[in-house]
């Protein structure tokens, strides 16, 4: 308490009142005043108030809706008979904007038209022999990025009226070229800092597509994990990189990619598969470190490490599931080639739980590419091995034991691909033979001691690089990278591709509900998902 200086001055005239007059000095006169007396301590300070309650956070507001996408450009040529807008016959080019976007430059899409005519007789030379010209198909390469039309020129020196391939004039051909592919191009994922591999299936309870994508990218990783869809589970199952799951959202060129599952890990792969088996998503892994294991991760989450140490000089895993159980073609490391199962209801445990069927290649090393896939309620295989493509099957894989067991039924001499795939009740092999050469086979595969196998005619002209078949329902489609360009035939009995584009990277192939799904990355480029939809 603070003591006022009045105060303390009345309470020392009442201590020294005995003694002297209180204020008078012994001659009557007033005495000098004291010296101030000492101030009090300060009081304690008071309690603070009470904080006021924090205002609610304002909602966020509603994206903005999705701009529409470009409408693709196609060009169509067809004859033009002798008549008023050609005297001598020539070419009709039909040019216009695919509006519905089918892929086909339909009647009501075409514009005014332009024509190359033929010259009369003796217009193009002295000796009377007439100028003629001819279009045709100009694939995606150096003269037009996503191909179109070429227009030759050229004497017809052999009177037959038609312009043969000797009598072009190659330094007088022009080109009318498409300005995009003639599918549709869905957004692209983001560009990553790394971008590892990516696959695309089909959920066999919708037939929807989705897409794996295994990337290294810290902006992109957080975006995801603040959409809530990617798990970090922390310890051996965190790390810089990570697995997304996707499907498609929207309808058809609207569509876009959406992740709903996946994870970090402290992964990276050098090739990936995905598989679905009762709507759950199968994302399998080939990791290069250990000498090579191949992990299989359900649905995003905790999944597991099969300890298995495959041969990692190529793709060295595949997967399939057959009455709910996953088999898979391995290629291990002092072990071979194998056919082995795993266990679904041990995920989780962090161990080497692959039980190996049989060994059906003894070197591991000499076994690559292999293919998996379920074809009915049969399991077919495929690899290269020795310079050669083989393709096996079983219709009761639960029981095999030994590499007869797992029949071979098909193979391919001098190959250095192979695809398999399942449409129509009819199991079809691509081989590409160490020249480029492209051949197709199907077959019915009910008895699969008696497969007989039928050549299947594609409008695949030249040597391919790589391909990858897709089938599903009654469709089998075929896509292949011929130099610089990546093909697709929405059949593969087409003559022409409908998608035709000079693009550089990895590609995968898959027939869904939504249409025919091509999926394309440059991996170790630009490590952008493109997807484009037929």
């Amino acid at each position: 308490m603070r003591v006022s200086r009045g105060v303390l001055a009345a309470f020392s005239c009442v201590a020294l009142l005995a003694y002297v007059g209180c204020g008078a000095a012994d001659d009557g006169q007033p005495g000098a005043d004291g010296a101030n007396g000492a101030n009090g301590a300060n009081g304690t300070n008071g309690a603070d108030g009470t904080n006021g309650t924090n205002g609610t956070n304002g909602k966020n507001g509603t994206d903005g809706t999705s701009g529409t996408n470009g409408k693709t450009s196609l060009i169509a040529t067809s004859d033009e008979p002798a008549g008023a807008n050609c005297r001598e016959g020539g070419k009709r080019i039909d040019t216009g904007i695919d509006a519905n976007g089918n892929g086909v430059l339909d009647p009501q899409e075409k514009g005014t038209p332009t024509y190359v005519c033929n010259g009369a007789a003796g217009e193009a030379a002295e000796d009377g022999l007439s100028a003629r010209i001819r279009t045709s198909a100009e694939l995606a390469g150096n003269h037009c990025a996503f191909g179109g039309i070429a227009i030759e020129v050229g004497v017809d020196a052999n009177g037959n009226g038609v312009l043969d391939d000797g009598e072009v004039d190659a330094g007088a051909t022009k080109y009318i070229c498409n300005t995009a592919p003639a599918w549709s191009e869905l957004a692209a994922l983001p560009s990553v800092t790394t971008a590892y591999s990516f696959a695309l299936a089909v959920n066999e309870v919708d037939d929807g597509a989705r897409l794996g994508f295994m990337f290294g990218d810290p902006a992109y990783r957080q975006a995801l994990t603040d959409e809530g869809q990617i798990w970090d589970g922390g310890g051996v199952y965190s790390g810089p990189n990570v697995f997304a799951v996707y499907n498609l959202q929207g309808f058809g060129a609207q569509s876009r990619w959406k992740a709903y599952q996946g994870r970090y890990t402290p992964q990276f792969y050098s090739y990936s598969e995905l598989s679905f088996d009762n709507g759950s998503s199968y994302y399998t892994t080939n990791y290069s470190a250990f000498g090579g294991l191949v992990s299989v991760v359900k649905d995003g989450g905790t999944g597991t490490y099969a300890l298995t140490p495959a041969y990692t000089g190529s793709r060295a895993h595949s997967v399939a599931f057959v009455d709910h159980v996953l088999y898979a073609l391995i290629a291990q490391r002092n072990v071979g080639l194998t056919l082995s199962r795993f266990p679904v209801a041990s995920f989780g445990q962090l161990s080497n739980l692959w039980t190996n069927l049989a060994t059906v290649e003894a070197a591991a090393t000499n076994a690559t590419a292999p293919k998996l896939i379920r074809a009915g309620n049969t399991l077919v295989g495929a690899y290269l091995a020795g310079g050669r493509a083989s393709v096996r099957a079983t219709s009761t894989p639960g029981s095999v034991a030994q590499a007869s067991d797992f029949v071979e039924i098909g193979s391919c001499a001098d190959a250095t691909r192979v695809d398999v795939a399942w449409a129509d009740s009819k199991l079809y092999v691509a081989c590409v033979a160490a020249d480029g050469e492209l051949t197709v086979r199907s077959a019915a595969i009910a008895d699969l001691n008696a497969v007989a196998w039928t050549p299947v005619v594609t409008g695949v002209v030249g040597p391919v690089s790589d391909l990858d078949l897709s089938g599903l329902g009654t469709r089998v489609s075929l896509a292949v990278r011929q130099g610089t360009a990546v093909r697709a035939y929405a059949s593969i009995s087409d003559a022409t591709p409908s998608f035709d584009a000079v693009l550089p990277g990895a590609f995968d192939l898959q027939v869904a509900k939504e249409g025919l799904v091509l999926s394309v990355c440059d991996l170790a480029g630009n490590k952008t998902v493109r997807t484009f939809l037929h």
